[in-house]
């Protein structure tokens, strides 16, 4: 997803250069040193399956780099779904956190809390275990696709060999 966002911060009272996306701040190093672009439109990609980390690039198309979420944010892989209920939870003031504390954590806590008597909050735990299960694996298990190769492996145009292995029988030019 693609979003434009306008750089905030204020050098007088000390706050560096930051995006806002969904009621949560992100920075980098780039971004925090240069409040030059506070006021300015850059855009920013994101991963809704995965929210700690934007990529943002200026209106040139010129890349700025990878934003990292603020705080707790930051620490476990959380989607747009989920960091909607949470803000809506926290609006209503259904949980309370503070920036440090992982906000998913405190959700799951609720969830829990909550399951024995709402089905839409068990479906909901049962949702974001699953995509914990799921990002687990991901990171634990090698990536068999790409076996490492040590050299670049050089092949004639046209040996027939290699036609044969991969299936074509003649070339149109």
């Amino acid at each position: 997803m693609r979003v434009e966002r306008t750089v905030r911060g204020c050098l007088k009272k000390g706050r560096r250069p930051y995006v806002e996306f969904e009621g949560v701040r992100y920075q980098n190093e780039v971004l925090s040193k240069s409040p030059s672009l506070v006021t300015k439109q850059i855009s920013i990609f994101i991963d809704i399956d995965d929210l700690r980390m934007v990529k943002a690039f200026f209106p040139d198309g010129q890349e700025l780099g990878t934003l990292v979420a603020r705080g707790g944010w930051a620490i476990r892989a959380h989607d747009l779904a989920t960091r909607r209920a949470i803000n809506q939870l926290r609006y209503r003031k259904l949980i309370q956190f503070v920036d440090t504390e992982d906000p998913i954590e405190i959700y799951l806590k609720y969830l829990n809390e909550t399951a024995g008597e709402s089905k839409k909050a068990r479906t909901k735990l049962a949702h974001i275990q699953k995509k914990a299960r799921e990002s687990q694996t991901a990171e634990e298990e090698p990536n068999t696709d790409s076996a490492p190769v040590s050299a670049p492996q050089q092949f004639e145009p046209f040996d027939k060999g290699l036609f044969q292995s991969l299936g074509i029988k003649a070339l149109n030019f």
